[in-house]
Parts: structure tokens; sequence; C-alpha cells
């Protein structure tokens, strides 16, 4: 692990583009200018660095390109914000990971979405057993509004509104990470206050009946204040340039490989 003060969070952004990617298979880069290279976005995931722990939320399809691009190869814990595909399509990838470490990768997740992960990978349970064949999982299942410690890191997950399911968002020290939600937990503003770092996804600015619109995103901003504030799982109608011109300068849109120390 690196030499990091206790004091220091490093937050990157993994991939901050929403189920499709940009470009997308069927819309391409829609409203996204194709020559900034910002706008090439991997599914969204995120990696939390302490002198604690390697914490990774989330593991997309795009699991793979995106540790051989930032060199991330250990961590201490995966955390799961619900079991869609896109963010649970990279579990195979996990299997490296085991091998250099030699054990199972702890993994917390709400008991309605660990049982969906049971089932889409009902392998990766079980003893762990030396070679790369499958991923290894340690299932660790947590409660909204109960904190929990990841090697003396204190995390509060917190439920969310996905439209016709939840979702988990977690607050870790001075940041939070909300992604795939139309509405906060009722108790949002007392969880999210005080923060220095907000992640929080805005799919398009129109929203939909599972994802909350850029006004919403706006709003919940303007509640909780935190200093700074990042838009990932953004989908190919969200333009990184005008984006930057339209919103006000404490809400920045991510991009992929963007790293924050808190």
């Amino acid at each position: 692990m690196s030499t990091i003060p206790a004091s220091t969070m490093k937050v990157r952004i993994l991939g901050c583009g929403s189920s499709s990617g940009v470009p997308a298979l069927l819309r391409g880069f829609g409203a996204c200018d194709q020559k900034n290279e910002r706008n090439f976005r991997t599914r969204s995931s995120l990696f939390i660095q302490t002198e604690e722990a390697r914490v990774l939320v989330d593991a997309g399809p795009d699991l793979r390109m995106q540790f051989l691009r930032s060199g991330h190869r250990e961590i201490d814990a995966l955390l799961l914000t619900h079991s869609h595909y896109d963010h649970v399509g990279g579990i195979n990838e996990l299997r490296e990971i085991n091998r250099l470490m030699g054990r199972a990768i702890p993994t917390y997740a709400e008991p309605r979405n660990m049982q969906a992960l049971r089932e889409m990978f009902s392998y990766a349970f079980g003893p762990f057993v030396e070679g790369i064949f499958r991923p290894s999982l340690d299932a660790r299942e947590i409660a909204s509004g109960k904190p929990f410690e990841i090697n003396g890191l204190r995390v509060l997950p917190y439920e969310q509104d996905h439209g016709y399911s939840r979702s988990t968002g977690y607050r870790i020290g001075d940041m939070a990470y909300s992604t795939d939600f139309l509405r906060l937990s009722h108790n949002y503003e007392e969880i999210l206050g005080g923060l220095k770092l907000f992640v929080v996804s805005c799919q398009s600015a129109e929203g939909s009946s599972v994802h909350a619109s850029l006004q919403d995103v706006v709003d919940i901003v303007d509640k909780i204040r935190p200093e700074q504030t990042l838009l990932t799982h953004m989908g190919a109608g969200m333009d990184y340039e005008t984006l930057c011109k339209t919103l006000p300068p404490h809400i920045r849109p991510a991009y992929d490989g963007l790293e924050v120390d808190l």
C-alpha cells in the first residue's frame, strides 16, 4: 500500500459513464463531442484509498481496463451499490486480484442486492481456492443507516429509491457516493451534511422514471452544500464542456481517471 497520511483520502473516478457507456453502441456519442477525450466514459466505478484501506465501489464490465489504467491491483473491500449488470459485470475480473492477494475479497451489500449477486455469481461464493478459475467473494450483509468499518475506516450506507428497485449510497469520511437513484433517503440532508466531496449520478438532464434529473441533483447539492460535487453515471446526452459552461463552479462533470485528494 502506498504511504498516504491518515488525514488524506484519495478518490479516483475509475469510470463515470451510464449503463451503455459513451460512446454507446446504439447512440454513439450522442450530444457529446467525440474530440474531447473526457467524453469517453466507461461504466461507473470508484476507488478510494486511505492509510487504513483500499476500497472499490462497484465492479462494472469495464473493470479490467479501469484497473490497467489506474495501476490498482489490491483491494481491502468491495462495496456494491446494487446488482444491476453495469455495476457488477466485472466481478469475474476480480479473480486475478484474488490470485495476487491470496484471499477472498470482503464484499458488502444490502441483503436484497447480496441475494441477487449470489444468484448471478453463485460460483464466486464459498471457501477461497488458489487459482484463477473463479473470483472469490466473502459476503458481508449490511443495513442502511448502520455504519461499519473496513480496517478502521468508517462507512455509512444509506438507502436510495431507484424507481422500481433500491440502491445503496455510501458516506465515507468527508465524501459520499450516490449513484443510480430517483430519490435519496428522507433524511439525506442529515446524512450528507458537511461533505468535502459529493460524487453523484446524473444520467441525463431530463431524468427518467429511475434516475434523478440534472435539476434534481442541483437541488440536492443546494441543500447539502458540499465543497465540491462531481457528476458521474452520465449518458451520451451529457457533453463535458457544455456542462462545465452551464453548471455553477462547485459542480463539475467527472471524467474517467480523475483523482481528488481530500
